[in-house]
């Protein structure tokens, strides 16, 4: 049986390129978001101001998104490890950055201590939601699931009453 807490092959990755593809893709996702947040609001005004508001989100989700994939390479480089320490550290880092538009200390711990924590469990459960390790047991799981879907037929009434005795103490 394989332990969850062993450490998988180290790889040496190239942080830039990750950080700038990560941050093109998080700044997409913003786009995407701020569309539909100007879209929601009843009066957006001039398209002035909607760019205006557009370009604060999109450079807060390209800005995070970037720095999360540029720090966790880093620190995966820098260790020379690649564990589930990386992507706290990369969430701590990224949620930190991303909540200086609260402009407040407590608000960069909380969201900074929250992606590190919601990251690293992520990444300690196998990157996927799926489950801890899905296959942890060696196990086909559509073995599995054919026989938790299975359909077992009653068994007839006179079986069960002649198994129990009929309910009367005979």
């Amino acid at each position: 049986m394989v332990s969850i807490l062993s450490e998988r092959q180290y790889t040496e990755k190239d942080a830039i390129y990750s950080g700038l593809k990560s941050m093109m893709v998080s700044g997409s996702a913003g786009l995407i978001f701020s569309a539909v947040q100007n879209a929601i609001m009843k009066d957006p005004g001039t398209m002035k101001n909607a760019i205006k508001r557009a370009s604060g989100t999109v450079g807060t989700f390209a800005i995070v998104g970037g720095l999360f994939s540029f720090t966790q390479a880093f620190v995966s480089n820098l260790r020379r490890k690649d564990d589930s320490l990386n992507p706290f550290i990369g969430g701590l880092v990224s949620g930190s950055i991303g909540a200086i538009r609260a402009r407040s200390f407590s608000a960069m711990a909380g969201y900074g201590l929250g992606f590190a924590c919601i990251l690293g469990f992520f990444d300690w459960c196998g990157g996927t939601l799926n489950g801890l390790y899905r296959d942890f047991y060696g196990e086909d799981t559509g073995k599995l699931k054919e026989t938790l879907f299975k359909t077992e037929y009653r068994r007839p009434r006179s079986e069960i009453v002649k198994a129990i005795g009929g309910g009367r103490g005979v």
